[in-house]
């Protein structure tokens, strides 16, 4: 009734170990006669190797003492970098959390004033075609989200065009096609956007009114919103 779990190769004798009914295995493995001679005992992992079964993992007597050593090393590294004493590290460590935490709130809200001031700056340079309203625009250093975000917004002024806007942010092209429902069977945003990409070396898709792409050649960005906007023109007529 014993089970080998860790796929261990035996001799033909091996020890079982049984532990009253909770427990009954082949062990292979060192002993002792006394666990005085294991001394320090320190777990450093466990982990789940069927269902209900745990599995834990120590280091002991010599290589637990090394191993405490190695932990007292590294927490005096992060004293050393955070100025403080081992009294303080984990109050200096929490506020330093929370600072970060508020200046990521202060990010996202810069970010989010930019959106909207770009978003602004986008609906003064809608244009239109045979009476189709449409915009082709490069927004670098908005994030896709905020693309997508933007898109919304433009749509929904619109009520009746496409938008395409593209970007380069850290070296990567990201393109984001709306198309308001109303036009979706003349111009579907995931085509649409497929060839768009494809200029600049890119790919993507998405539905018919939304879909997100993104290209390898940031160089070639404009030539692919100029192609965007003759296809569109395209589509309409």
């Amino acid at each position: 009734g014993a089970m080998a779990l860790f796929n261990e190769k035996y001799e033909d004798q091996v020890r079982r170990v049984q532990i009253a009914d909770l427990s009954r295995e082949l062990c292979g493995g060192t002993h002792v006669a006394n666990t005085a001679e294991i001394r320090v005992f320190r777990i450093i992992s466990e982990s789940s190797v069927a269902t209900g079964v745990r599995r834990i993992e120590a280091v002991t007597g010599n290589q637990a003492l090394d191993y405490y050593q190695h932990e007292r090393k590294k927490l005096a590294e992060i004293m050393e970098i955070l100025k403080t004493d081992e009294q303080q590290v984990l109050a200096r460590l929490r506020s330093m959390l929370e600072e970060y935490n508020e200046l990521q709130k202060e990010v996202v809200k810069a970010s989010k004033n930019q959106a909207a001031a770009k978003i602004n700056q986008l609906l003064q340079q809608i244009q239109e075609y045979k009476g189709i309203k449409y915009l082709v625009a490069r927004v670098d250093g908005l994030a896709p989200e905020l693309m997508r975000k933007a898109i919304d917004r433009l749509r929904d002024v619109m009520q009746n065009g496409v938008a395409v806007l593209g970007a380069v942010n850290e070296g990567k092209v990201a393109f984001v096609v709306g198309v308001t429902k109303n036009l979706t069977a003349k111009v579907s945003a995931g085509k649409l956007i497929k060839e768009i990409a494809k200029e600049a070396g890119g790919s993507g898709g998405g539905r018919a009114d939304m879909a997100q792409a993104g290209g390898k050649e940031p160089e070639k960005l404009d030539h692919a919103l100029a192609v965007g906007e003759r296809l569109i023109k395209e589509l309409v007529d």
